[in-house]
Protein backbone atom coordinates (compact mmCIF):
# COMPACT_ATOMS: atom_id res chain seq x y z
CA UNK A 1 0.00 0.00 0.00
CA UNK A 2 1.36 3.30 -0.62
CA UNK A 3 1.47 5.73 2.00
CA UNK A 4 2.60 9.59 1.88
CA UNK A 5 6.27 9.27 4.03
CA UNK A 6 4.61 11.37 6.93
CA UNK A 7 2.14 8.81 7.21
CA UNK A 8 4.21 5.78 6.97
CA UNK A 9 6.48 6.60 10.11
CA UNK A 10 3.27 7.24 12.04
CA UNK A 11 1.91 3.94 11.18
CA UNK A 12 4.91 2.35 11.77
CA UNK A 13 5.40 3.36 14.93
CA UNK A 14 1.75 4.44 16.15
CA UNK A 15 1.51 2.14 19.66
CA UNK A 16 5.26 1.08 19.70
CA UNK A 17 5.48 5.31 20.49
CA UNK A 18 2.05 6.13 21.72
CA UNK A 19 1.38 8.91 19.22
CA UNK A 20 -0.33 11.57 20.63
CA UNK A 21 -2.12 13.15 17.85
CA UNK A 22 0.77 14.34 15.54
CA UNK A 23 4.42 13.47 14.51
CA UNK A 24 5.98 16.16 16.72
CA UNK A 25 4.21 14.86 19.64
CA UNK A 26 4.96 10.75 19.24
CA UNK A 27 5.59 9.65 22.80
CA UNK A 28 6.16 6.18 24.41
CA UNK A 29 6.65 4.79 27.41
CA UNK A 30 10.56 5.28 27.64
CA UNK A 31 10.07 8.70 26.40
CA UNK A 32 9.15 11.42 28.93
CA UNK A 33 5.80 13.19 27.92
CA UNK A 34 6.88 16.12 27.73
CA UNK A 35 9.46 15.07 25.37
CA UNK A 36 8.69 15.74 21.76
CA UNK A 37 9.63 13.75 18.51
CA UNK A 38 10.55 15.63 15.74
CA UNK A 39 11.82 15.18 11.49
CA UNK A 40 15.28 14.32 11.28
CA UNK A 41 16.61 17.58 9.48
CA UNK A 42 18.98 15.32 7.26
CA UNK A 43 17.04 12.35 6.94
CA UNK A 44 13.67 11.30 5.07
CA UNK A 45 11.21 8.76 6.24
CA UNK A 46 13.11 9.46 10.24
CA UNK A 47 11.79 10.65 13.49
CA UNK A 48 13.80 11.82 16.36
CA UNK A 49 14.31 12.46 19.90
CA UNK A 50 17.15 13.86 21.65
CA UNK A 51 17.77 15.62 24.99
CA UNK A 52 19.61 18.95 25.29
CA UNK A 53 20.77 17.91 28.70
CA UNK A 54 23.08 15.13 27.85
CA UNK A 55 27.09 15.14 27.09
CA UNK A 56 26.57 12.32 24.06
CA UNK A 57 30.50 13.03 23.68
CA UNK A 58 31.58 11.20 26.72
CA UNK A 59 29.65 7.56 25.22
CA UNK A 60 32.74 6.16 23.82
CA UNK A 61 31.82 2.58 24.46
CA UNK A 62 28.19 0.67 24.19
CA UNK A 63 26.44 -2.16 25.10
CA UNK A 64 24.28 -3.66 22.24
CA UNK A 65 20.82 -5.61 23.38
CA UNK A 66 19.78 -8.05 20.92
CA UNK A 67 17.19 -6.67 18.60
CA UNK A 68 13.86 -7.01 19.66
CA UNK A 69 10.36 -7.83 17.21
CA UNK A 70 7.48 -5.43 17.59
CA UNK A 71 4.56 -7.43 18.26
CA UNK A 72 1.51 -4.96 18.11
CA UNK A 73 -1.60 -5.09 16.67
CA UNK A 74 -0.56 -2.17 14.24
CA UNK A 75 2.70 -3.70 13.46
CA UNK A 76 2.93 -3.60 9.51
CA UNK A 77 5.06 -7.10 8.56
CA UNK A 78 2.91 -8.23 5.87
CA UNK A 79 3.63 -11.77 4.80
CA UNK A 80 6.55 -12.50 6.64
CA UNK A 81 6.58 -15.17 8.49
CA UNK A 82 7.39 -15.16 12.47
CA UNK A 83 11.01 -16.60 11.08
CA UNK A 84 11.11 -14.06 8.63
CA UNK A 85 10.71 -11.72 11.54
CA UNK A 86 13.48 -13.66 13.67
CA UNK A 87 15.86 -13.96 11.14
CA UNK A 88 15.34 -9.93 10.62
CA UNK A 89 15.90 -8.92 14.36
CA UNK A 90 18.56 -11.15 14.27
CA UNK A 91 20.09 -9.70 11.31
CA UNK A 92 20.09 -6.41 13.05
CA UNK A 93 22.12 -7.23 16.17
CA UNK A 94 24.82 -8.76 13.97
CA UNK A 95 25.26 -5.66 11.93
CA UNK A 96 24.79 -3.71 14.40
CA UNK A 97 27.26 -5.29 16.58
CA UNK A 98 29.93 -5.63 12.82
CA UNK A 99 29.60 -1.87 12.10
CA UNK A 100 29.27 -0.06 15.54
CA UNK A 101 32.18 -2.12 16.96
CA UNK A 102 34.29 -2.07 14.40
CA UNK A 103 35.01 1.32 15.79
CA UNK A 104 34.18 1.69 19.04
CA UNK A 105 34.39 -0.75 22.12
CA UNK A 106 31.37 -3.19 22.96
CA UNK A 107 31.12 -4.16 26.38
CA UNK A 108 29.10 -6.12 28.35
CA UNK A 109 28.62 -4.27 31.56
CA UNK A 110 27.23 -0.66 32.39
CA UNK A 111 29.73 2.23 32.87
CA UNK A 112 29.54 5.90 33.20
CA UNK A 113 31.38 6.35 30.31
CA UNK A 114 28.76 3.66 28.34
CA UNK A 115 25.50 3.92 26.06
CA UNK A 116 23.16 1.04 25.81
CA UNK A 117 21.60 0.72 22.69
CA UNK A 118 18.17 -1.35 22.04
CA UNK A 119 17.11 -2.00 17.97
CA UNK A 120 13.72 -2.72 17.96
CA UNK A 121 12.50 -4.52 14.22
CA UNK A 122 9.04 -2.49 13.79
CA UNK A 123 8.14 -3.70 10.60
CA UNK A 124 9.15 -5.35 7.02
CA UNK A 125 8.34 -4.92 3.57
CA UNK A 126 9.54 -7.61 1.41
CA UNK A 127 10.71 -6.80 -2.59
CA UNK A 128 8.44 -8.30 -5.15
CA UNK A 129 12.02 -9.69 -7.22
CA UNK A 130 9.85 -10.49 -10.43
CA UNK A 131 7.95 -7.21 -11.28
CA UNK A 132 11.24 -5.32 -8.88
CA UNK A 133 13.80 -6.54 -12.12
CA UNK A 134 11.46 -5.38 -14.62
CA UNK A 135 10.86 -2.00 -13.46
CA UNK A 136 14.82 -1.52 -13.28
CA UNK A 137 15.53 -2.63 -16.60
CA UNK A 138 12.66 -1.49 -18.53
CA UNK A 139 13.82 2.38 -20.03
CA UNK A 140 11.27 3.64 -18.62
CA UNK A 141 11.11 2.33 -15.00
CA UNK A 142 15.32 2.93 -15.16
CA UNK A 143 14.63 6.73 -15.14
CA UNK A 144 11.73 6.43 -12.89
CA UNK A 145 14.56 4.55 -10.20
CA UNK A 146 17.40 6.96 -11.36
CA UNK A 147 14.75 9.82 -10.33
CA UNK A 148 13.96 7.74 -6.96
CA UNK A 149 17.53 7.20 -6.04
CA UNK A 150 19.00 10.66 -6.53
CA UNK A 151 16.33 11.80 -4.02
CA UNK A 152 17.03 8.85 -1.62
CA UNK A 153 13.24 7.46 -2.84
CA UNK A 154 12.06 3.81 -2.75
CA UNK A 155 12.89 1.58 -5.75
CA UNK A 156 9.62 0.35 -7.68
CA UNK A 157 8.71 -3.11 -5.65
CA UNK A 158 11.96 -2.78 -3.77
CA UNK A 159 11.15 -4.07 0.25
CA UNK A 160 12.00 -2.16 3.17
CA UNK A 161 12.48 -2.47 7.29
CA UNK A 162 11.58 0.03 9.83
CA UNK A 163 13.22 0.40 13.16
CA UNK A 164 13.26 1.61 16.04
CA UNK A 165 16.35 2.42 17.91
CA UNK A 166 16.60 3.27 21.68
CA UNK A 167 19.35 4.53 23.55
CA UNK A 168 20.25 4.80 27.14
CA UNK A 169 22.67 5.56 29.48
CA UNK A 170 23.70 2.39 30.99
CA UNK A 171 24.04 3.36 34.37
CA UNK A 172 21.05 5.62 35.01
CA UNK A 173 18.88 3.26 32.05
CA UNK A 174 17.64 7.06 31.76
CA UNK A 175 16.91 7.09 27.82
CA UNK A 176 19.34 9.51 25.99
CA UNK A 177 18.44 9.30 22.44
CA UNK A 178 15.52 7.56 19.94
CA UNK A 179 15.06 7.22 16.74
CA UNK A 180 12.08 6.08 14.34
CA UNK A 181 13.02 5.31 11.05
CA UNK A 182 12.38 3.49 7.41
CA UNK A 183 14.99 2.57 5.62
CA UNK A 184 15.82 0.58 2.04
CA UNK A 185 18.26 -0.19 -0.48
CA UNK A 186 18.83 2.44 -3.15
CA UNK A 187 16.29 2.88 -5.89
CA UNK A 188 19.32 1.93 -8.17
CA UNK A 189 20.59 -1.12 -6.11
CA UNK A 190 19.71 -4.07 -8.27
CA UNK A 191 21.80 -6.70 -6.51
CA UNK A 192 19.48 -6.50 -3.76
CA UNK A 193 16.55 -7.32 -6.03
CA UNK A 194 16.63 -10.95 -6.29
CA UNK A 195 16.30 -11.19 -2.46
CA UNK A 196 12.77 -11.05 -0.72
CA UNK A 197 14.16 -9.39 2.11
CA UNK A 198 17.38 -8.13 0.23
CA UNK A 199 16.39 -4.77 0.63
CA UNK A 200 15.36 -4.48 3.80
CA UNK A 201 18.62 -6.23 5.14
CA UNK A 202 20.31 -3.25 3.40
CA UNK A 203 18.16 -0.85 5.34
CA UNK A 204 19.55 -2.24 8.15
CA UNK A 205 23.12 -1.65 7.39
CA UNK A 206 22.37 1.86 6.45
CA UNK A 207 20.38 2.66 9.90
CA UNK A 208 23.94 1.02 11.37
CA UNK A 209 25.95 2.84 9.31
CA UNK A 210 24.14 6.46 10.22
CA UNK A 211 24.12 5.83 14.07
CA UNK A 212 28.43 4.92 13.25
CA UNK A 213 28.43 8.55 11.41
CA UNK A 214 26.20 10.08 14.36
CA UNK A 215 28.53 8.51 17.43
CA UNK A 216 31.98 10.24 14.90
CA UNK A 217 30.26 13.14 14.65
CA UNK A 218 29.59 13.29 18.30
CA UNK A 219 33.39 12.55 19.39
CA UNK A 220 34.62 14.97 17.10
CA UNK A 221 32.60 17.45 19.10
CA UNK A 222 29.40 18.34 16.86
CA UNK A 223 27.29 18.57 19.52
CA UNK A 224 24.07 16.27 19.64
CA UNK A 225 23.09 13.20 17.19
CA UNK A 226 22.41 14.22 13.47
CA UNK A 227 22.80 11.40 11.26
CA UNK A 228 19.66 9.95 12.21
Amino acid sequence: MMKTVKARILASASMLLMIAACSNDMTRGNIPPSAQMEESPRYARTMRYVRSDVDYRKYNSFIIDPADVYTGADAEFGSASQQDKLDMAAYTYAEFRDIIGAKYPLVNAPGPNVARIHMTVVGMEATQPLLSTVTHLAPAGLALNTLKGVSGGKGSFMGSVTLEIDIFDSVSNDLIAAVVTNQQANALDITSVPSKYGAARTGVQEGAEKLLKSIDEIQAGKGIPQAD
